[in-house]
């Protein structure tokens, strides 16, 4: 994955520009307005990871949810227009960061891919639904959920996802080291047979990816793991989390 991105950084500038961003913790747009990332900030990994899963989808639609600093939705636009893939891309925020922080790296999505991408501000469980009601079911190839991090926000933006996402499309939570999202992680593992779940696929990075395994009936449930951790303390992949019913689940869990 490294040397596709390196290829793909060495022929489009906005791709060049997120790796730049990601990095040195800068993004700087064409005529020169910078945007400093502070703690908004994946990890080169991450892009790389997201640059070669986007262009591999069977849908062209991809969601964020949190528009963060825009570097998700950047490598993914700058690698599918590159692979001369069609492409239109939500991000779903109603809120941005503190300061107008993103507001550079917004402006220059809107005029670098202004048929391409569309910020919808709505939180996420209002967007998601207003989506599939627009988009129908199973229709999107990837979303990427970086936006409220409680426990309940984060297994509700996977709910809805995964109702939009096809059968073969991915999932990502960002931030999977944390014990609220770790947590969530636990939960599908255990709980849904029609995922496969790949737990640090690239720094703090969970993957899923819908099957096309029939969804657990209406009154299926295997215990899952709990993280101990409280609050923001990041542990490993799968931390201290208490171990009742780890295993139980389908036998293709990561």
């Amino acid at each position: 994955m490294t040397a596709e991105l390196n290829a793909l950084v060495a022929k489009s500038d906005a791709a060049r520009r997120c790796l730049d961003a990601v990095t040195h913790g800068v993004f700087i747009d064409p005529a020169g307005g910078r945007d400093a990332l502070g703690d908004v900030r994946l990890h080169p990994e991450q892009i790389a990871l997201l640059a070669y899963l986007s262009t591999r989808l069977e849908s062209s639609i991809l969601i964020d949810v949190g528009f963060g600093m825009g570097s998700s939705i950047t490598i993914a636009l700058a690698a599918r227009r590159a692979a001369g893939l069609p492409t239109t891309h939500f991000a779903l925020d109603p809120y941005g960061l503190p300061f107008g922080a993103g507001g550079i790296v917004e402006a220059y999505l809107q005029r670098e891919f202004k048929q391409s991408y569309l910020r919808i501000r709505k939180r996420s469980e209002i967007g998601l639904g207003q989506l599939y009601e627009i988009l129908g079911p199973e229709s999107v190839g990837m979303v990427f959920i970086d936006g409220n991090h409680r426990f309940d926000n984060v297994l509700t933006d996977f709910f809805l996802s995964d109702l939009l996402c096809k059968p073969g499309g991915v999932i990502l939570l960002d931030d999977a080291c944390y014990p609220a999202i770790e947590t969530v992680v636990s939960f599908i593992a255990a709980n849904r047979p029609d995922y496969e779940v790949w737990r640090d696929v690239a720094p703090s990075t969970a993957l899923l990816r819908k099957t096309d395994v029939p969804a657990p009936p209406w009154d299926w449930f295997r215990p899952f793991a709990v993280s101990q951790r409280t609050d923001w303390n990041a542990g490993g992949a799968q931390g201290d989390a208490t171990r009742a019913g780890e295993g139980v689940g389908p036998p293709n869990r990561a």
